[in-house]
């Protein structure tokens, strides 16, 4: 649990026991079950609501939190429709596009990350169109590693001995349908039929899946690594170089080889400097020196970046030292379901802790838990959810959850000790009501 994260969730709670103390101070006595009844009852809101929160803030304050596996990983009766909410974004970068082009959703991707490296780094326009021509080049390398590039792959294989082979990223996509249809077969035709029978190799086919696929979100991963310490070694280098004095540069910058009259280099053309090693001599030469040299904000940026001063713990290899998420007019319907997970969990559990609107906030909770219950249900002939604790049979704890929300908004658990009994209190009508009591009293006195 991160620090930012651990502050949020102390001030909730302080916020919490100052609420609910008030409310006691002011609230008045309501007809309802004995004190024990209530106190549990209360115990129980305060719990759930609890759960939900910290589990809604560890999700907003984990960086690029998705629940796309969880609902590609869905066997349950809404299956099919949340694989359809879920897509699958690891494959649809790297299927190139008609005409050889760049697949489309790493591009969006690769963009949001430049547009918010241009504008951390505050770079002029002749900056912006330098980092541009930087990923330009960097899409033109990854664009033939997706095409016609090869790599040794071990194929998957229940037979010794393993085979490896080489293969491009097409047909490391070919591989991956095979792999998925034997999952699908298994799943959609004979485990119906043929029950627990099938769970081994259900079980088998679906780790050779994720196997396949986390090897290629590897090398993926390692070509966005390429274009970040490309606009690192080819751009920011060059940044800090021009606030330092001239014989860093020779430092830096690598020596040229004499030319050989003897060879002909007419056709040979000039090697590129290696980024990261550009980026490596820049830190070595810079970090025992006295103080920031950078001149202006946007050098003392970079610096920031090259000393590590402020980001001591971040990636050498990552120049914006924050997560960046899909722009907002691109999100597709996976982007807007995690944001109702992490908003939903986090008020919802809010609410409850506070007693505020609590019958609306259990009702709530409980759609939710329903919605994790058909995602992966304990049915019998279908598999186990994966890192379950114990057995279940119908019945698992999403479900008993569910109950206890729906128990608890059948009673006025926030009248009781909650903001709702805040609002009761201070509503008019509630004041109009005490007024004409309490002249009647007199009038029959």
């Amino acid at each position: 649990m991160t620090p930012d994260l651990e502050k949020w969730l102390l001030g909730a709670l302080g916020l919490t026991a100052v609420l609910l103390v008030l409310s006691l101070l002011l609230g008045r006595k309501t007809p309802g079950p004995s004190a024990p009844t209530r106190f549990f009852l209360v115990v129980l809101r305060l719990a759930i609501g609890w759960h939900f929160f910290v589990e809604g803030m560890d999700k907003l304050h984990t960086p690029g939190w998705t629940g796309e596996g969880y609902m590609r990983e869905a066997y349950g009766p809404l299956a099919g429709h949340f694989r359809d909410i879920a897509g699958d974004r690891l494959i649809d970068k790297l299927t190139v596009g008609a005409n050889n082009t760049f697949p489309e959703e790493l591009d969006l991707e690769w963009q949001a990350y430049l547009e918010e490296f241009t504008r951390f780094y505050e770079l002029t326009p002749e900056q912006t169109n330098r980092a541009k021509d930087i990923v330009s080049d960097s899409k033109a390398e990854t664009l033939k590693w997706l095409s016609v590039d090869k790599k040794p792959v071990q194929k998957i294989s229940e037979q010794p001995p393993p085979l490896v082979a080489p293969m491009t990223i097409p047909e490391r996509l070919k591989e991956h349908e095979r792999l998925m249809s034997i999952h699908r077969h298994l799943d959609e035709v004979d485990r119906p039929k043929y029950g627990k029978e099938v769970f081994p190799d259900l079980k088998a086919a679906k780790a050779n899946v994720n196997r396949w696929r986390a090897e290629l979100k590897r090398d993926l991963d390692q070509q966005t690594r390429q274009m970040k310490i490309a606009l690192v070694g080819y751009f920011l280098v060059d940044v800090a170089l021009e606030s330092l004095p001239a014989d860093f540069k020779d430092k830096v910058n690598p020596k040229k080889d004499k030319a050989d009259p003897k060879k002909d280099k007419v056709d040979e053309k000039p090697k590129k400097p290696d980024p990261k090693e550009r980026a490596e001599k820049l830190r070595a030469l810079v970090r025992p020196m006295p103080g920031n040299p950078g001149k202006t904000a946007q050098a003392q940026k970079v610096f920031e970046y090259v000393f590590d001063t402020q980001y001591k713990d971040r990636n050498p290899d990552e120049p914006v030292p924050y997560h960046i998420g899909r722009p907002f007019d691109q999100w597709k319907l996976i982007d807007w379901s995690d944001q109702a997970v992490k908003w939903g969990l986090t008020v919802v559990g809010a609410m409850l802790i506070a007693g505020f609107f609590t019958r609306l906030a259990c009702v709530a909770g409980a759609a939710y838990l329903l919605m994790f219950f058909l995602a992966m249900p304990p049915l019998p002939g279908w598999p186990e959810p994966p890192r379950v604790e114990g057995h279940y049979l119908y019945i698992n704890k999403n479900i008993i959850e569910m109950l206890a929300l729906l128990t608890l908004a059948t009673t006025r658990s926030g009248r009781w000790l909650g903001v709702d009994g805040l609002l009761q209190l201070l509503w008019p009508s509630n004041w109009r009501s005490k007024g004409k009591s309490v002249s009647l009293e007199k009038a029959s006195r």
